[in-house]
């Protein structure tokens, strides 16, 4: 039975998708008896991205090394350079492309969309899947009695991230357009600043994430190249109705075209509908809850060590990757001090 051990500081109050994800995954194999609670009782490492820095190599050498049939698997959010919107990220996107390479048994990519851009950017994993995230069921539910009352509609945006690819413009220019006495919008992180027509309530515990979800009707993804929106999937786990721009991996979510949207002018277009019309079009959500995602990232785990039976990984080239990324963790840190970029490589973006 695989014994998981997350190799990833999960962070407890308000954090960005990914950090929310691993808490909600660990959770879940906790419950299924496949949570490891360290390193030394795991037969299968899980690292998450970019964020593993120097120690976490030592340890993976070390662990390796006394476990040559242990499987690591890294799940891939990205790529990072599409989804930042700059090019000095691609050595972010170059170390994930050599720890798939040298370290990694198995890549989870998170959608389809960022595996196809993933694998024109040169990251090419032995063995890969796709499987998609999902929130926390105790928290993230829909409410037992749907308030769908007529107007004024609510809608929630919301975003860790301050990225202006997470929607920025698009929302300033709904806003513009919006009468706020048809439609009110609610802010939930560092999207922008409080506007008029907006309300901003700024980041909130997990659970005040999903009572605010639960209060409103619709739900819009703004966010542009965004390989798989943790908050889109968490509003539509809360009964929402989603609405999300047309780019990266929000139609492998939504899966229906009805509600996707190209621009501003599109999208309110969408939200003029009367209510009762966007619920009987959008009928029930299809989207996997968490147990269906956990077994998958467990079946992925069992192949991976099925086929790693005969060809156990060698640890050197966890060594030799120490040594190329201790270069290019250096050329990323000193082009970021030059171009004024206040950012870590291995930190979330």
């Amino acid at each position: 039975m695989s014994q998981i051990f997350v190799l990833y500081e999960i962070q407890q109050g308000p954090w960005g998708g990914g950090n929310q994800f691993l808490r909600a995954l660990t959770k879940q194999l906790a419950r299924s008896g496949n949570l490891a609670k360290s390193a030394d009782e795991a037969n299968v490492l899980l690292v998450n991205s970019h964020h593993w820095g120097f120690r976490d190599l030592l340890m993976l050498f070390v662990w390796k090394s006394k476990r040559p049939y242990g499987i690591v698997l890294l799940r891939v959010d990205g790529p990072i350079s599409i989804v930042r919107g700059n090019s000095i990220s691609r050595l972010v996107d170059l170390r994930i492309q050599l720890f798939s390479r040298l370290v990694a048994d198995g890549v989870v990519f998170q959608s389809n969309w960022s595996a196809s851009k993933s694998f024109s950017l040169g990251i090419r994993p032995k063995k890969w899947t796709v499987i998609t995230n999902a929130p926390d069921p105790e928290v993230f539910f829909a409410a037992s009695v749907a308030n769908w009352q007529e107007r004024p509609l609510r809608a929630v945006v919301s975003s860790w991230s301050s990225n202006a690819k997470k929607g920025t413009a698009l929302l300033e220019e709904l806003l513009r357009e919006l009468n706020p006495r048809d439609l009110e919008v609610i802010s939930i992180g560092n999207l922008s600043q409080e506007k008029r027509g907006l309300t901003q309530l700024g980041p909130q515990p997990t659970e005040q994430v999903a009572a605010i979800l639960r209060s409103a009707h619709v739900f819009l993804a703004l966010s542009s190249d965004d390989p798989c929106s943790n908050s889109l999937i968490e509003g539509i786990h809360c009964g929402l109705v989603p609405f999300a721009l047309d780019s990266g991996g929000h139609p492998e979510i939504v899966k229906k075209r009805d509600f996707l949207f190209a621009d501003a002018q599109e999208l309110l277009t969408l939200l003029e509908q009367p209510l009762g019309e966007m619920r009987r079009k959008w009928g029930l959500a299809d989207v996997p809850g968490l147990a269906v995602v956990a077994t998958e990232y467990l079946e992925f785990c069992r192949s991976l060590e099925d086929s790693h039976l005969n060809s156990p990984r060698i640890p050197v080239t966890i060594f030799l990757l120490i040594l190329v990324d201790a270069i290019v963790v250096t050329v990323f840190r000193a082009w970021s001090k030059l171009a004024g970029l206040n950012r870590i490589i291995t930190r979330h973006p």
